[in-house]
């Protein structure tokens, strides 16, 4: 079967950060393997969507901490952005919601899963590759997390700004 060419078309996707670390595992029951190990580590996935309209290209910047509390095994952070543009003219409102929310930050999320899988190859433990993401799911807690913004930003627009500044360092903007 003939692949239809997606509307959205990435231009290129970049590491900006990453950090592994590694603690020896001491308390292992005997017949766990590392991979059953590493299961369990909490995976922390963050997004951001910026556009530049004028050349109608998307940045989505995507966030992925892994054990962050640094237990044993391994401690991973990855960040990465995405730049996609639409290779055909598509409604605004379909560009955001289906392809650059949905596509565009799996894409991302899937290209950090490699890097990282890359990234931990050559550690004691071996090769990482952290579960698929229940993508209605975490779209959903982002939309919660941004009405919870909205209302406080409503509320104490100063506050609103503080806030923004505090949870993207260098990444700084009001509107009221």
């Amino acid at each position: 079967m003939l692949a239809k060419r997606s509307e959205l078309e990435i231009r290129e996707f970049s590491i900006l950060r990453s950090k592994c670390t590694f603690q020896p595992v001491t308390e292992v029951s005997g017949d766990m393997s590392c991979n059953e190990f590493m299961a369990r580590y909490p995976i922390d996935i963050d997004f951001d969507i910026h556009q530049n309209k004028e050349e109608g290209v998307y940045f989505v910047f995507v966030s992925v901490k892994i054990n962050p509390d640094n237990q044993a095994g391994y401690s991973i952070m990855a960040e990465g952005c995405g730049v996609f543009n639409m290779n055909t003219k598509v409604d605004e409102d379909t560009q955001l919601d289906a392809l650059v929310l949905h596509s565009g930050v799996n894409i991302c999320i899937t290209n950090l899963r490699a890097y990282i899988a890359n990234m931990t190859a050559s550690y004691p433990m071996g090769k990482y590759n952290f579960h698929l993401i229940d993508m209605m799911d975490l779209l959903n807690n982002k939309r919660l997390r941004l009405q919870e913004k909205v209302k406080k930003r409503r509320n104490n627009p100063l506050q609103h700004c503080i806030s923004l500044a505090s949870d993207n360092p260098g990444l700084f903007f009001c509107t009221f």
